[in-house]
């Protein structure tokens, strides 16, 4: 898995991300970039809520383990 979280702006890391071959897992981001409007949930990433950070992570990890072909 790969965490992808913005800091004070946005961050470049997002592509790099998405090319490793690891779930990225999206925190909500507040700015986006070209290519990430056509990403889709649960399938090219898992998002992440900020507002509960450790339990959305949790339930991100263990949904994808127990669903590793989706």
């Amino acid at each position: 898995y790969k965490i992808y979280a913005e800091g004070y702006a946005w961050s470049v890391s997002l592509k790099y991300i998405l090319s490793c071959g690891s779930l990225p897992l999206i925190i909500t981001p507040r700015y986006y970039d070209f290519f990430s409007r056509g990403l889709m949930p649960r399938e090219n990433y898992f998002p992440v809520r900020a507002t509960k950070l450790c339990r959305s992570i949790k339930h991100a990890v263990d949904w994808s383990n127990k669903h590793p072909f989706e």
